[in-house]
């Protein structure tokens, strides 16, 4: 069971391809002075349900063959347009209540990177979850399908959360604190994050998966 969780933890290397994607876009945008702010909402939502998507198929493709499960692509299909429409429309949503986030910092006493933590953390653990889900929609089983998103939501999204208190409160890596701008901070705590919380909600999915009846492999 721990060598079968531990491999699964590793198919989430996977779903790092999205920074890549992500990288090269930003470089051709730049080359071909292409505005960002001018893209609107829907073609915004689109780029990264595929930037996000295409990663997470080949996840989904993976984490079935490693369990032996029948039609590994149609598991692919499943984890790549879950996570990435739910990561498309988390991320617009965001930037849609922008202003809204700017009026609670200044009616509450929450800081930035107490914020940071707050969001980020959710869209993890709402992303996982919902490709959870679909995974196990994917194998035509309502209470795998739970299990699986539960799993992945409380590993990916727990994950997250512990990178930002250790790098916030152990490293000095605080997002919004003076200086943090020059060290990246953002930037460095979100990738660190992203890469644990793969690994970990990957992880817990492979369990979940590893521990289903023998009915359920489809």
């Amino acid at each position: 069971m721990k060598s079968i969780t531990v491999r699964s933890g590793f198919t989430g290397l996977w779903l790092l391809g999205s920074l890549v994607l992500t990288a090269l876009l930003g470089e051709l945008t730049q080359a071909l002075d292409i505005d960002g702010e001018n893209i609107n909402n829907t073609v915004s939502v689109a780029l990264l349900a595929v930037l996000f998507g295409l990663p997470a198929a080949r996840w989904g493709s993976a984490m079935a063959h490693l369990h032996k499960l029948e039609s590994p692509r149609r598991y692919g299909w499943a984890a790549g347009l879950a996570y990435g429409v739910t990561i498309g429309l988390c991320m617009e949503y965001l930037n849609h209540i922008e202003q809204t986030i700017q009026i609670l910092m200044m009616r509450t006493d929450l800081e930035i990177h107490q914020l940071y933590t707050l969001l980020f953390v959710g869209v993890t653990a709402v992303s996982a979850l919902v490709t959870g889900l679909a995974l196990g929609a994917a194998a035509r089983d309502a209470r795998l399908a739970l299990r699986l998103g539960l799993w992945g939501g409380l590993g990916a999204g727990l994950a997250f959360f512990l990178v930002t208190l250790v790098m916030d409160y152990g490293l000095g890596y605080q997002v919004g604190a003076p200086g943090a701008e020059q060290r990246a901070t953002m930037i460095t705590v979100t990738l660190v994050g992203m890469v644990v919380a793969a690994f970990f909600g990957s992880a817990a999915v492979g369990r979940a998966l590893a521990g289903r009846a023998p009915e359920a492999a489809v």
